[in-house]
């Protein structure tokens, strides 16, 4: 990749980057960096609707065994590979919460309700989705 793909990738990395980051790191702890890393990202699409469709557009074109393309997805992937840690964090601050409100006098036993709680998968293999179910 050369020219002006090399040119608009970075430029479109260095403004999600400079879009992104700065309100990440504002928020404290891990639930309000994931936050704000989702709405940072929907905000940044909806400010800069060109840039995504145009890495697609890139990326897509490339030859798959082209080194360009392996490079750029490496780079896209550790670029984004940062919310795995936000997510993270949240999780390990909700399983703590958890931990600590059982026991207490009225605090729920969310232990017991998680486990009869059904995953997101199972509700979509019983029921079918709306759009699924209307023609056309």
């Amino acid at each position: 990749m050369a020219g002006p793909s090399q040119a608009l990738v970075a430029e479109v990395l260095r403004v999600a980057t400079a879009y992104v980051s700065p309100r990440v790191d504002a928020a404290p702890g891990g639930p309000a960096k994931l936050r704000a890393y989702i709405e940072a990202h929907t905000a940044l699409l909806a400010d800069h609707p060109n840039h995504l469709p145009a890495l697609v557009e890139i990326v897509i074109n490339l030859p798959r065994d082209h080194t360009d393309r392996a490079e750029l997805l490496a780079r896209l992937e550790a670029r984004n590979s940062v919310h795995t840690t936000y997510i993270r964090q949240a999780q390990a601050v909700g399983a703590n919460s958890r931990r600590r409100s059982n026991g207490r006098p009225g605090a729920p036993d969310v232990s017991a309700t998680d486990e009869k709680r059904p995953s997101h998968g199972a509700i979509a293999a019983r029921e079918p989705s709306r759009l699924a179910r209307q023609p056309g």
